[in-house]
């Protein structure tokens, strides 16, 4: 018997919440800003009912990698799960990706086509230098969405600067750009959320 795409999508939610891997780190001020920003913004949760078309997508490639479900979060955060979001520094598409990363990527670009603005090439994509960022910070997720946010030099700059070792840095107490210092806890605190609805 075929499944309803509303109970497909509702179910998805579910699959994401089992994939979640990541202490969410709720007894960090930071994160408990986020929380009574996201409770005082429901506009911005609601924005999620936009991933319906991707989500599922997202989430099987995730589950697939063995990758951390929250992951599957950043879209929002990115892009609102908006395929045509264009960044004022060029980025694009749901997983806002640079031209010149989605070139090292391998996703095509020209007059006709744009490979960041299409879900399986950009998922694969994204996934892939998701991977990458956390082997460069020795599987610690925190420094690899930091680095997906602000690129890979600052965050590695940011670690040299604070007399940390690249294996033993700590995203909560190196120095990063502000939008940066508000990236990670952001989607810790989504995903709390969506592991915790109530």
């Amino acid at each position: 018997m075929p499944i309803h795409m509303s109970t497909q999508i509702s179910s998805v939610w579910e699959v994401m919440r089992g994939e979640f891997k990541l202490n969410h780190q709720i007894e960090r001020s930071e994160i408990q800003r986020q929380l009574r920003w996201l409770v005082a913004h429901p506009e911005y949760i609601q924005q999620l009912s936009q991933a319906k078309p991707y989500i599922y997508h997202i989430v099987t490639e995730i589950k697939k990698r063995k990758m951390p479900g929250e992951i599957a979060l950043l879209p929002l955060i990115e892009s609102s799960f908006d395929p045509f979001s264009y960044s004022k520094v060029g980025a694009a598409g749901l997983w806002q990706i640079m031209p010149v990363t989605g070139k090292e990527l391998g996703l095509k670009k020209d007059w006709w086509t744009d490979h960041r603005r299409s879900i399986t090439p950009s998922t694969n994509a994204a996934l892939n230098y998701l991977s990458y960022l956390n082997n460069v910070f020795n599987g610690n997720w925190d420094l690899t969405f930091a680095a997906y946010d602000a690129g890979a030099g600052t965050v590695l700059r940011a670690i040299k600067r604070a007399g940390q070792s690249q294996k033993q840095a700590d995203y909560w107490t190196i120095a990063l750009p502000q939008e940066t210092r508000m990236y990670v806890p952001r989607l810790l605190a989504l995903a709390e959320i969506i592991a915790h609805p109530e």
